[in-house]
């Protein structure tokens, strides 16, 4: 979230932070008379827990435990298909029952927790918390289930371990019944899981539901219509987690002033006054609810776009252990302090992703910055800032065929099409970049082979030169005897060879063009100006006009000569025939 902070002085650090009297405003000691907060005073909160949920209640037990059974049914069914029985989303999740204030059916994520309001006897909304639980655990899926999956645990309902599940949602589409049909067919239920899995691991829906079902998806739509139109998608009841929510639950009685601090966490936005009252009351108290009470105060300063980093300052002095609290202070450090808070966020919270993200986005060393990147996109498969962030890395240090794959998962991530378009738009630049600076550097490679060749060309020349200037100087210092070693004359060009096929000959007029392909894929075209003068050797040795079907293996001799008006490297001296 974008902050209109100032960076502080790089000297801070954990161990230095700033100490300042810590006297209350007299203004302060007012608010304790305030309604709001002295009716938390005198109200009995008793708290239910079971696994990340907990149930905070005014006194009525039986509909906290209702709730709770609903969610921990809930995760033990959705980790059962997920082959993970210990599923649970990134930050724990408080459920406030009570009519105290309104209930908007909202999770909202605030702080380090999850919080959401429920009226007394309410059911838990199932749908969004099947959203939360897939958000923190899953990779994206195709579309059809990502929908569709929330809304077939959205009529779920538990009594202790029985489990009912299947009705229809109010608006029942094909996706819906493709899943129910999976999830009550009788000889589909012990698939559902595979199919699933086959999703997780990036298979498409046609080729997860012939995996695991061993029909084609068309089928399988027809079925789940079929049943949808003839009404026949009744719920079913099957056991779940072997559960007696009055011996398995945790029951303790709630702090009133900790329970101020999920009710402000719940109003922050709906009415932010009221939470700022509660916060300050927190503060009051010191400790650990003091600490609270500052992450509370940061979290609105942020909201409203106001500096946080004082109260973050005096969450940390007070001994916050909130992974948020570490992260959203590392901002505007030098490196070295921002590392040392990011990697505290990391050891309070080791299930998210963000402070490896922000790591990696500040380490200089390329293979620690990838394996960075690469954790991150293990704790946080649905962020495409970490698989982007792979991605790029992964370029950087010449991964190219891995950098493929990460680029095609942060596309998998993206919400939108617009997101997915810019993605494939990045990756496309990059695998042109990276062919050009291929072709470059092929080119550059060639034309120092060539200037290598053209050296011992011109050093060999420079010999005949020089054996030349001798025996002319011996021949005038004897007039006319001849030298005692006279040096054969050479009248043929300096020459250069090309092995390969040669695939075509093209006759225009008196010239004769040669193209061979050579063992490396190239192709060289080579001209015959003046076809007396070139040496022909081998078997077969006569040349025929257009393609040659088969190819022709030949050893070509020539003297360079680029002529870019005919397209040619160089003019033929001889040509031998393999």
């Amino acid at each position: 979230m974008q902050q209109t902070t100032q960076p502080r002085s790089a000297a801070w650090s954990l161990g230095s932070l700033r100490s300042r009297p810590r006297c209350a405003p007299a203004g302060l000691l007012a608010l304790l008379l305030l309604p709001a907060v002295a009716a938390f005073a005198k109200q009995s909160w008793t708290e239910f827990n079971v696994g990340p949920f907990f149930v905070d209640t005014e006194g009525d037990a039986g509909s906290a435990r209702e709730v709770l059974t609903d969610l921990e049914q809930l995760r033990w069914m959705l980790g059962g298909l997920l082959e993970n029985r210990d599923l649970s989303p990134l930050w724990p999740v408080h459920i406030l029952v009570t009519s105290s204030i309104p209930a908007d059916g909202q999770i909202h994520q605030v702080r380090d927790i999850y919080v959401m309001v429920l009226a007394p006897r309410a059911r838990p909304p199932l749908d969004e918390f099947t959203k939360l639980l897939m958000r923190d655990t899953l990779p994206r899926l195709p579309d059809e289930v990502e929908h569709a999956l929330p809304a077939l645990f959205s009529t779920m309902s538990a009594k202790g371990s029985r489990v009912t599940w299947g009705a229809a949602p109010a608006h029942p589409d094909l996706d819906w019944a493709r899943l129910q049909l999976f999830a009550t067919g009788f000889e589909y239920q012990g698939r559902f899981r595979v199919f699933l899995t086959n999703l997780r691991n990036g298979s498409s829906l046609a080729i997860a539901a012939r995996n695991a079902f061993d029909k084609s998806i068309g089928e399988l739509d027809q079925l789940a219509r079929d049943r949808l139109n003839a009404g026949q998608t009744a719920a079913v009841t099957i056991g779940g987690r072997a559960l007696d929510p009055k011996r398995d639950f945790g029951e303790h009685t709630l702090e009133p002033l900790l329970a101020a601090a999920y009710v402000a966490d719940a109003e922050i936005d709906a009415n932010p006054e009221a939470a700022r009252r509660n916060y300050t009351e927190l503060v009051r108290e010191g400790g650990a609810l003091g600490a609270i009470g500052h992450e509370g105060l940061a979290e609105l300063a942020r909201r409203q776009q106001k500096d946080d980093h004082n109260e973050l300052e005096d969450a940390i002095e007070l001994g916050s252990k909130s992974a948020a609290v570490f992260l959203d202070s590392a901002e505007g450090q030098s490196d070295e302090v921002e590392m040392e808070l990011l990697k505290k966020a990391a050891r309070l919270n080791p299930r998210w992703a963000e402070p490896l993200i922000r790591q990696a986005e500040i380490e200089p060393a390329l293979a620690e910055r990838e394996s960075l990147y690469e954790a991150a996109t293990k704790l946080g498969p649905r962020s495409v800032e970490a698989w982007l962030g792979l991605a790029e890395t992964q370029v950087a240090n010449s991964h190219y065929v891995v950098a493929h794959g990460s680029f095609l998962r942060a596309e998998g991530a993206a919400d939108t099409e617009a997101e997915r378009a810019r993605i494939q738009k990045r990756q496309t630049d990059v695998e042109e970049g990276r062919l050009d600076a291929a072709e470059k550097e092929r080119r550059a490679q060639r034309a120092a082979e060539e200037a290598d060749l053209a050296r011992v060309r011109d050093a060999q020349m420079a010999r005949i030169r020089e054996a030349e200037k001798k025996a002319n100087a011996g021949l005038d210092a004897a007039s006319d005897a001849p030298a005692a070693h006279p040096v054969p004359w050479w009248d043929e060009p300096a020459a250069n060879t090309v092995k390969g096929d040669l695939v075509r000959v093209e006759c225009v007029g008196a010239q004769t063009k040669l193209r061979i392909r050579t063992t490396g894929g190239e192709t060289t075209t080579l001209v015959i100006r003046d076809a007396t003068k070139v040496t022909m050797e081998g078997a077969n040795n006569t040349l025929t006009c257009g393609p040659q079907e088969p190819a022709r293996p030949v050893t070509v001799s020539f003297a360079p000569h680029v002529d870019g008006r005919i397209k040619s490297d160089g003019d033929v001296v001889k040509v031998h025939f393999d």
